[in-house]
């Protein structure tokens, strides 16, 4: 059975759930980008976002594991941390309007329906975690905790996150090899057809 909560309810309910949440999710994508660029790339965004999500699963075993209010649960294949013995969580990637990306199985769709049901629980309420990607799928874009009814939401939170370090990498030369004045030029000193060749090259 399902008892809705609105979002000021979650949000006293969740005060202290809130960050360790939002760290989990980012530290299990902060996990993936130390997979090698090689394989990064191989990785098509379905296989992406399945890495990440096993990442997200492994952090909340590991944050929640020793909190009384919380109990990680394998229910049929799917993974979720009962709260406060009312509010069941999962971890997805979210889509463009706040929605879970995945395969729409039963299972999931009594999810997001709050149709779902867990052994022991009279009432519960059912509550998605994730993450968007920007625009590039290079760097999370924000992390949300969001409350599904059907094809919508009821409310979305945002969370607070860390802000991540770039992760563009600095080079330095060593002295031998530095760059000197008289080898450098300015773009401005390029002839045109070079300048040319370069942006149909580029």
């Amino acid at each position: 059975m399902t008892r809705m909560i609105v979002q000021s309810r979650a949000d006293r309910l969740l005060k202290k759930d809130y960050l360790i949440i939002s760290q989990l999710i980012v530290d299990a994508w902060r996990d993936y980008q130390q997979y090698p660029f090689t394989i990064q790339t191989a990785h098509t965004p379905r296989t992406r976002a399945s890495a990440v999500h096993d990442h997200m699963v492994l952090r909340a075993r590991e944050a929640f594991a020793s909190m009384p209010h919380a109990k990680c649960i394998d229910h049929s294949g799917l993974f979720i941390v009962l709260l406060y013995d009312r509010i069941a969580l999962r971890f997805k990637k979210l889509d463009d309007e706040f929605r879970s990306s995945n395969i729409p199985t039963q299972q999931s769709l009594d999810f997001v329906r709050q149709e779902s049901e867990l052994p022991g629980i009279k009432t519960m309420m059912n509550l998605q975690a994730g993450y968007r990607l920007n625009r590039l799928q290079t760097d999370l874009e924000g992390v949300y905790v969001a409350c599904p009814r059907g094809a919508e939401n009821l409310w979305i939170k945002e969370l607070p996150i860390v802000k991540m370090a770039s992760s563009a990498s600095v080079i330095s030369f060593p002295p031998s090899i530095k760059p000197t004045p008289a080898t450098t030029f300015s773009i401005k000193d390029q002839p045109k057809s070079d300048k040319l060749a370069d942006s149909e090259g580029g």
